[in-house]
């Protein structure tokens, strides 16, 4: 893999740049559409906060926010707080955290009458003086599931019923962060332990199947590869469902970055930086066929070392 194209005008200040999929070929970068298959900007904003694969999009609206379907219909969400952080389409729900201090579980609506079916509980870490819920999810390959990682366990939720279905403790101070779904419904994380030590593990069900010790922080899935970053080094470490380690692509040029999935059945992701740019990575056969009109690339191409 290799950087395809760079999005969004590069800054010199602290600023990390807002990158939303919209859909399986376009992309939102600081507000802007972009054409992931062209490179080229698209006319108009992007025009709202989330999108599903159907063509749902959650949008700000007066008194709070509001899920817009495709035909045009547009279904006010019951809300108890302001908040739409991590907000997520799975199926007929979505699952987003509405308190901006994040001290209730993720809240889960239905995206055909925006009623509020439920929240998912989760384990509560402290910040300073108050208790949060620090969680990431993805959905699973079932509809209307999604797995839940929260720093002591990862659980799978039936988002109909608000139910949850599976759950994967830690054990003796292990703690988890992040989670992405390999192809097969092959859940991966990454778990450390009392002692520091940082692994990726891919899981078979509720058992480890496979586990490696890692030198950075496990970002997510791409397709087939799971993706590590090293911030030391500033490199990405690409490894295979084995875990074996395929290919490093250099950071140096754009810096730490934050990891947005695409909705691919192919090796791309996006990499958010902190100079206001979303970066494409992906196979040389996706290059989009034209420059993207803001684009700002990196000098030097993500270097390739076979292992």
């Amino acid at each position: 893999m290799e950087v395809l194209a760079s999005y969004g005008k590069r800054t010199k200040l602290d600023t990390r740049a807002t990158g939303i999929v919209v859909s399986a070929n376009v992309i939102g970068v600081n507000g802007r559409s972009f054409s992931l298959r062209t490179g080229q900007q698209l006319p108009g904003f992007v025009p709202g906060v989330a999108f599903s694969r159907a063509g749902h999009a959650l949008v700000v609206a007066p008194g709070g926010a509001a899920i817009k379907h495709a035909d045009g219909r547009v279904v006010s969400l019951k809300v108890d707080g302001t908040g739409m952080l991590d907000p997520l389409f799975v199926g007929s729900s979505l699952v987003m955290q509405d308190d901006p201090m994040r001290a209730r579980g993720l809240a889960v609506f239905d995206i055909e009458t925006g009623e509020l079916r439920g929240r998912l509980e989760h384990d509560r870490m402290v910040s300073g003086t108050r208790e949060v819920v620090e969680a990431s999810l993805c959905a699973a390959r079932e509809p209307d599931h999604v797995w839940v990682r929260d720093r002591s366990s990862l659980r799978a939720w039936d988002l109909g019923t608000v139910r949850c279905s599976q759950h994967i403790p830690g054990f003796n101070g292990t703690t988890f962060a992040g989670v992405g779904l390999l192809p097969g419904r092959t859940l991966a994380t990454e778990r450390s332990s009392a002692d520091a030590a940082r692994n990726v593990v891919v899981f078979d069900g509720v058992s480890v199947a496979r586990e490696r010790e890692i030198a950075g922080t496990f970002m997510g899935v791409a397709f087939d590869r799971l993706i590590v970053q090293n911030m030391e080094k500033q490199e990405l470490h690409v490894l295979d469902p084995s875990l074996e380690l395929v290919e490093t692509l250099s950071l140096r040029e754009i810096g730490l970055v934050g990891f947005l999935p695409l909705w691919s059945d192919q090796r791309e992701f996006l990499a958010v930086d902190w100079h206001s740019q979303v970066h494409h990575f992906g196979e040389p056969s996706l290059r989009p066929s034209a420059v993207a009109t803001e684009a700002a690339p990196p000098k030097k191409k993500a270097s390739k070392k076979k292992v």
